[in-house]
């Protein structure tokens, strides 16, 4: 969670404001199969003067004098500067994947999503170790680097009619310095971090710390800075019945 925080610090200066929330989604099919959603809803900018404004000059340094406020684009990761140097199985694996952009000043939003379709939940560690080579490639011009999974791998296991989320892996990145973690704490006071779990069946029993169950589908939303100074846990297990 902390290499979480630095990239949304140094990624991009549009992230540098508290009005920005994090969902995550993951819906689960009967066979396995699946899809894993990253929404960012930084939309909040549009009501700080001073965001809005450095929104408005990257916009103009992108496009010169003139400024649109208004687009919904799509860019792909065959498109990033690491996507040449995969192999051709791993190109294959994430060649379709892209990042929706979504920025409209007059209905004052700006969504970052990202969908990535999977076959299994192991096929999705392996599409998101695929997406960590093109961001270590790529020149940090994006938002938030290329990695829609942002700070490690979510890694889960399926047991009969149970998903099982796992604590993260230890990271091997270096501590953030006391100056940067003040700087996150300040700007991400008011984050917050939503998990979605679509099942195909009525959840019996959960016990990931804060969720809400309703029948198929289970939500757990925490503030970010408690995600980030681990004093809460996504990692547990959810029972589901048959469908």
């Amino acid at each position: 969670m902390r290499k979480f925080v630095l990239l949304l610090l140094t990624g991009s200066m549009l992230f540098l404001t508290s009005c920005f929330d994090i969902i995550e989604e993951v819906y689960l099919n009967k066979d396995g199969s699946g899809k894993y959603i990253t929404t960012i809803d930084a939309s909040g900018l549009f009501s700080n003067p001073f965001m809005k404004s450095a929104l408005e000059e990257a916009a103009k340094e992108e496009g010169g004098e003139e400024v649109d406020m208004e687009r919904d684009s799509m860019i792909y990761y065959k498109d990033m500067p690491g996507f040449a140097d995969l192999s051709t199985a791993e190109q294959d694996k994430v060649k379709d994947l892209n990042m929706r952009i979504t920025m409209s000043e007059s209905k004052g939003e700006f969504i970052i999503t990202n969908k990535i379709p999977f076959k299994s939940l192991a096929e999705l560690q392996e599409i998101s170790s695929i997406l960590d080579k093109i961001q270590s490639e790529d020149s940090g011009d994006g938002f938030m680097g290329s990695n829609p999974f942002g700070a490690s791998t979510p890694r889960f296991q399926t047991g009969k009619r149970e998903l099982i989320r796992l604590p993260d892996a230890p990271s091997d990145d270096e501590e953030l310095d006391d100056e940067t973690m003040d700087m996150a704490r300040m700007f991400l006071s008011e984050a917050k971090m939503t998990t979605i779990y679509h099942l195909p069946g009525k959840v019996k029993k959960c016990d990931i710390p804060n969720a809400v169950v309703d029948g198929k589908m289970v939500t757990i939303e925490n503030a970010l800075l408690d995600m980030m100074d681990e004093k809460v846990t996504s990692a547990g297990s959810i029972k589901y019945k048959r469908r």
